[in-house]
Formats: structure tokens, C-alpha cells, sequence
């Protein structure tokens, strides 16, 4: 009794260990919030505000109230000619890329009741769709690229085209990065949409789709992962990595720092590429079926999968940034080296980080393990105005966040007043170690008080700083 006791404990036990192990191997870094089962498959989703919206091919159009991520909710629904594959969203209408049905233009003013306003049936198989202005840009398989004006969304007419077979899209300013299958990575001019100018191409394999952020492309290669390319000369591109993938990408996602892949059967794949020649995988979710579509809005991670269908995924590993600037202290004749400013980090109104930078020597700042997110960032200094600025973006290191301060608020009370001239008047004529010397009233740190600190209080006198 006792040796098979043992066993059968010694077996539960290497079960545990074996489950364990399988449990970990399902993920890293991410963990499953909540998800939603289409009735079709989801393959295409883009994120915007509290809604996913959804290409759920044979499921058609889905709108998925994701303002709980734990429990998302269908609001709206549209069942459209055609597959429906990819997705866009641009002002109040929704654009589909439904395969054999080409380009459906739907209405989600009201996302409870969409409806379409509008179509343009491309040649071939519309699989993935972008949107610039009044522009539609079709990535339509063996059809090629096809630009619709969609200035009237009731009446979308094609105004370009170019050939070759065009199977992903990405737009990024004036140029569409097109993964134009066997003919690999093709760079496109479109600042004239009426017609579109081939800049490039790079062979990268099969380019299966493309995603870009910033001076970097990335393209999913079939059988050959993940290319990463330098695009800071879109006239000379060149892969700076590859990554190796435990499947073929379906679709890509770039943020900035991160990369999302949905690779099929191995689900969702994350990507740190802060340093593009050592890319690192920090996140994975095998999902229960096949990973196709991908979007990423800060921690929240929204995969289209052919099984549940929506999943609502929170990627749980380090997602902290450096944020770098340059503060100019306006009127200021000595070096900022060592002046303090404070510094408020503040989203939805209320302040949720507080700290106090030394300036370099020339004016430089640096806050670290900034979570990402967006902010209203507000500068202050001793007797400079408070200034704030407002929606910046923190999703990768961040530099060139500059800001230039307004001299004269000698009692830092935000406001250059009487109250600061009196100050003034007080510490006039001193210099350090004087009984009356006010450094707050050596408003151009030359060591004394004189009649150019009265001038730059009076060339802004009455002014007030941001709140």
C-alpha cells in the first residue's frame, strides 16, 4: 500500500510539473482580460476610443464595445457583400476590405446601427485597406493597388492604380509600404494619390503583410519571419534584422518600442525593437485557434483568433520609457547647468507624477520609467512662468520635448504682477551675500540686480502662466 501510495503520489506530482510547465509555455508576459465569440472569424481589428471594430469574414462587420476588457460587448453589426478581411476607420466611416467584394464603406456614426453608404468593387481580392484623407488605398491581391476617391462616400471612385500583386498596406505620411508578395517591399510616393510613384523595392522574401513606425518598416516574410528595415531613406531601404518567428505572420502591428505579430498557431508574438539590431520577444499568448489579426493600444493587446474570435489580451512585463528635452530659460544670460524645474505628469486632469529635474549644461532633462501613455506635461522653474505641454504621446524613448519658459515671476506665484516689481524694488543694486539680495530677482543670473532684470519683468509684465 505504501509503494503504491508513493507512486501515485510521485505521479500527481510529476503531473503538476508537467502542467506547470505546459501552463508557462502558453504564455509570457500576457495575460487573457476577457474576449468576445463572433459568429465568423476574426482576422482584421483596429481599435479606436472605447470600439473594436472587426472584419470577422463570414461573420462580416463587428463592433465590440471594449470599455470593459473584461467583458466586451457587441454594439453593432453589418453583414456586407464579399469576405470581410481588413479594416479602417477614418472620422465616422468604417472601411472594409471584403475580399471578392472589394471596398465597403460603412457608416458607424451610430455604432449601434451601421450601415453602408457606399462601394467599389475592385478587380480582384481586397485584403487590407488604408485611409489618408479622402483617399482609400486597396491593397487588392493580384489586382494590384488601387486608389479610390472616397470624398464621396456614397459614390467612391477609383483614381489610380498600380500594378503587381499587393497582398498588405501601411501608410506613413506621404509614402504607402506595400507587401507586394513575391516582389517583397515596394515604397510608394502618394503625396499626389492620383498618382502614386514607386520610390523602391527590396527584396525581403515573400512579403506577406508590412507595418511601420517612425524610420522603420516591418514586414512579415513568409517562411522567413519578421524583416526589419531601415526606411530613413525611403529610396535606399535596407533590412537591419531579421526575426525568427515559430510560424508564418498573418499581420503586424508596430507602436514604437514594441512590435505585435499574430503568427497563426503560435498566437501573438511581442516584439522589443528599442534597439533594432538585437531584437527581443518579451510577450506571448498561444491563443486556443489562429491568430490572424493584431492591434495594440498601450497595455491592452486585441487579437482576431478564428476560434473565440475577439480576445482581450494585457501584456503584464515592463513597458516604462525615458522621456528627453531641452528646457530654454528665457532671458537667462547665465548657464542652466544645475537650475531645478518641476515637472508634472498629468492625464484626465489630475496630476500622477510629480518630480524635480536638474538641468544640464545646455538646458537638458531627462525623465525616466515614464509608463506609456499620454500626457499634459507641465515645466516650472523658480521665477520663470509655468508652461504646459499638451498630448504628448509616450509609447516609445521619447526626445525632443522642448519647451522655452517666460522670465519674471520673481515670487513664483505663476503670474508676473506689482507683487514681483515690488521684489525687485526691494533687491536693487545687490549682489550675493548683500543683506537685501533676492537670487529669485537676478532674473538674468548675472549676480546682480539691475535695470535688466526691471526690463524683462517689464517686457512681460502682466502675463500669466498655464494652470
Amino acid at each position: 500500500m505504501q509503494r503504491t501510495f508513493a507512486g501515485v503520489l510521485i505521479a500527481m506530482c510529476a503531473a503538476f510539473v508537467l502542467s506547470t510547465a505546459v501552463a508557462q509555455a502558453q504564455a509570457l508576459n500576457m495575460d487573457l482580460v476577457g474576449s468576445y465569440n463572433t459568429p465568423g472569424e476574426a482576422i482584421g481589428v483596429v481599435v479606436s476610443g472605447s470600439l473594436a471594430y472587426v472584419a470577422d469574414e463570414g461573420g462580416g462587420f463587428r463592433i465590440i464595445d471594449v470599455s470593459n476588457p473584461a467583458a466586451p460587448q457587441q454594439v453593432g453589426a453589418l453583414q456586407t457583400a464579399g469576405v470581410a478581411q481588413d479594416v479602417a476607420v477614418s472620422g465616422n466611416y468604417a472601411y472594409l476590405a471584403a475580399a471578392g467584394g472589394g471596398l465597403r464603406i460603412i457608416d458607424v456614426s451610430n455604432p449601434s446601427s451601421p450601415r453602408e453608404v457606399g462601394f467599389y468593387d475592385t478587380p480582384d481580392f481586397a485584403y487590407e485597406v488604408a485611409v489618408v484623407g479622402s483617399a482609400a488605398f486597396v491593397a487588392d491581391g493580384n489586382g494590384g493597388l488601387r486608389v479610390i476617391d472616397v470624398s464621396n462616400p456614397a459614390a467612391p471612385r477609383q483614381i489610380a492604380t498600380l500594378g503587381g500583386s499587393i497582398r498588405g498596406i501601411a501608410v506613413s505620411g506621404s509614402l504607402a509600404y506595400l507587401a507586394a508578395t513575391s516582389a517583397g517591399l515596394r515604397i510608394v510616393d502618394i503625396s499626389d494619390p492620383a498618382n502614386p510613384r514607386v520610390v523602391s523595392t527590396l527584396n525581403v522574401g515573400y512579403a506577406y503583410d508590412v507595418a511601420v513606425y517612425g524610420n522603420r518598416a516591418y514586414v512579415a516574410s513568409w517562411y522567413a519571419g519578421i524583416r526589419i528595415v531601415d526606411v530613413s531613406n525611403p529610396a535606399s531601404p535596407r533590412v537591419v534584422r531579421t526575426i525568427n518567428t515559430p510560424e508564418n505572420v498573418w499581420e503586424l502591428h508596430a507602436t514604437g518600442r514594441f512590435v505585435y505579430a499574430a503568427a497563426g498557431a503560435s498566437g501573438v508574438r511581442m516584439y522589443d525593437v528599442s534597439n533594432p539590431s538585437a531584437p527581443v520577444e518579451v510577450g506571448y499568448y498561444n491563443t486556443p485557434g489562429w491568430a490572424e489579426g493584431v492591434f495594440a493600444v498601450s497595455r491592452y493587446v486585441y487579437v482576431g483568433d478564428n476560434a473565440p474570435g475577439l480576445l482581450v489580451l494585457r501584456y503584464t512585463g515592463v513597458m516604462d520609457f525615458s522621456v528627453r528635452g531641452q528646457v530654454t530659460l528665457g532671458d537667462y544670460r547665465a548657464s542652466p547647468a544645475g537650475v531645478q524645474v518641476q515637472v508634472e505628469l498629468r492625464q484626465g486632469g489630475s496630476v500622477v507624477r510629480q518630480e524635480t529635474v536638474t538641468l544640464d549644461d545646455n538646458g537638458g532633462y531627462v525623465l525616466a520609467e515614464v509608463p506609456q501613455g499620454t500626457y499634459d506635461i507641465a515645466f516650472k522653474a523658480s521665477h520663470w512662468l509655468r508652461r504646459v505641454l499638451t498630448g504628448v504621446v509616450v509609447e516609445n524613448d521619447l526626445t525632443g520635448v522642448n519647451v522655452t519658459l517666460i522670465n519674471g515671476d520673481v515670487d513664483g506665484d505663476n503670474e508676473v504682477t506689482l507683487v514681483d516689481f515690488g521684489r525687485l524694488v526691494a533687491a536693487f543694486g545687490s549682489i550675493p551675500g548683500d543683506e537685501n539680495w533676492d537670487a529669485d530677482a537676478d532674473l538674468d543670473g548675472d549676480e546682480e540686480v539691475t535695470l535688466l532684470d526691471f526690463g524683462i519683468l517689464v517686457s512681460h509684465f502682466g502675463e500669466l502662466g498655464d494652470e
